[in-house]
């Protein structure tokens, strides 16, 4: 009853301009907070509505007296939280604040405030010490954890994302007894704020990147799992500290065939490849290998395919007369799959989201030619002209052949869409067999993405005569 109750007095605090009475909230907060810290996660979770509506009234007021009245509070929610997030042992498998400036005196007078913060928080997000490997995401307690993530994300601009960031590391930075939950349960708080560190903070990341690299592969998968995705939301601080970026690739492609691992290295690699891009270019051949043994890991499609997004990124950073081959061994790692599929006599019913897909290589096609990005001069040779022309042969066959499914069909077009317009004027030479393959399919089955990609062509192609009339556009 507490909490409904808390709820009720909460509202009843506000004046008449709608901001909050603080004269007798205070003492509510402390009662709140007394909730908080039971051992019991569930417990601290019926909170999580007040703090939402708490954080909402100094945010919008963007009174720094009322936030740093604040501040003891929410750095006791964090560290009640953290406590909570932990896993178990034996589970297998500071730079400026977002919204306002670090004051020296503020922190050292708050600073026992944040170390209890750091506690609570680390204790309700610990796992059970026996829990073996990773959180399976259909886990209540990692429904719970998000949530956590989430509570944290919404009320961090109150203490300062440097500031829980620092604390959590220093909490356990040289620990070397310390149960593998804790250690575990500070890196994910850490991740939950990472993004918001500066790219130029030059006092704790770089500590924090080397005592990451340093994790070995005898660690809980848990531990493990969480490092490899804390240095993917690292990725801003790392574009701007490029030394640190290739031992962290390294360390990302060596867990990536751990299928505990791979999920988590799998995010890291799609956020080092499209925030980093500058800097791993130089790896792309291992990159193109990354991509080839994609189907043999054991990540969602979705993961997949952004990190196909990700390496196309480090292609188009690719110097201008290498990007025409890196993007033919790109598309050919995918193209030869469709291939494969449609080549099959006798197709059983295809299985959405498996390798026997159709839309499983179309998807990770239609990536590459909606990220790739290049300059190209209109009167020189686009450098994905060659890739797309080697690609049409296999799409056409993909449409023919699948004819009556309309989903492969609209992934099939999504694809063509973004090829085309990709290289713009210069797929020319195509406009003929596809429009006359589009009119031939849309009259036996109409599939309205036919449709919608006529009129793409039209966009691109419309005002060009050569173009209008005949068996083009006119068809």
């Amino acid at each position: 009853m507490i909490i409904p109750e808390a709820l009720a007095h909460f509202q009843n605090t506000k004046n008449n301009n709608g901001t909050m009475n603080t004269s007798n909230l205070f003492g509510l907060l402390d009662l709140v907070l007394t909730c908080v810290g039971h051992h019991d996660y569930e417990v601290a979770e019926v909170t999580f509505g007040f703090w939402y509506k708490l954080s909402e009234d100094p945010y919008h007021a963007n009174d720094d007296d009322r936030t740093i009245k604040f501040k003891p509070y929410i750095e006791r929610l964090i560290g009640a939280v953290c406590r909570h997030c932990q896993m178990e042992p034996d589970h297998e498998g500071l730079s400026e604040d977002l919204y306002h400036a670090n004051d020296d005196d503020r922190t050292i007078k708050f600073k026992p405030y944040i170390e209890r913060l750091i506690g609570a928080v680390c204790r309700h997000c610990q796992m059970e010490p026996d829990h073996e490997g990773v959180l399976e995401e259909s886990d209540d307690f990692a429904g719970f954890r998000s949530r956590v993530s989430e509570l944290v994300k919404d009320v961090v601009f109150i203490v300062g994302s440097a500031s829980v960031f620092k604390h959590c590391f220093y909490s356990i930075h040289g620990q070397n007894n310390l149960p593998w939950e804790v250690t575990e349960s500070a890196l994910f708080i850490m991740q939950a704020v990472a993004k918001n560190i500066l790219p130029d903070e030059n006092e704790v990341v770089q500590s924090v990147v080397e005592s990451l690299l340093q994790v070995p592969e005898s660690a809980h998968a848990a531990v493990r799992f969480t490092t490899l995705l804390l240095l993917g939301e690292l990725g801003e601080w790392m574009d701007k500290h490029p030394a640190v970026v290739e031992p962290v690739l390294h360390c990302v492609l060596r867990s990536i065939n751990d299928p505990s691992l791979a999920v988590a290295a799998s995010n890291s690699l799609e956020a080092i490849t499209s925030i980093c891009r500058d800097h791993v270019k130089s790896h792309f051949d291992i990159l193109l290998q990354v991509v080839s043994a994609l189907v043999t890991l054991p990540i969602p499609t979705e993961t997949a395919v952004r990190v196909v997004k990700g390496v196309t990124k480090v292609c188009s950073r690719l110097p201008d007369h290498q990007i025409a081959d890196a993007l033919h061994q790109l598309c050919k790692i995918h193209v030869d799959e469709l291939t494969r599929i449609c080549q099959v006599e006798n197709q059983s019913k295809v299985v959405a989201k498996t390798s026997s897909d159709p839309v499983y290589w179309l998807d990770r096609l239609a990536s590459i030619f909606r990220n790739l990005s290049v300059n190209a001069k209109k009167s020189e040779q686009h450098p994905c002209q060659l890739a797309i022309t080697f690609t049409w042969p296999c799409l056409s066959m993909t449409l023919d052949k699948f004819q009556t499914d309309r989903r492969v069909m609209e992934r099939c077009c999504r694809c063509l869409r973004f090829a085309l317009r990709l290289i713009g004027h210069q797929s020319a030479p195509l406009l003929q067999p596809l429009v006359t393959q589009m009119v031939r399919l849309y009259n036996a089955h109409h599939h309205s993405c036919f449709l919608y990609l006529a009129s793409i062509l039209v966009d691109e192609y419309g005002s060009e005569n050569d173009c209008i009339g005949g068996s083009h556009l006119d068809a």
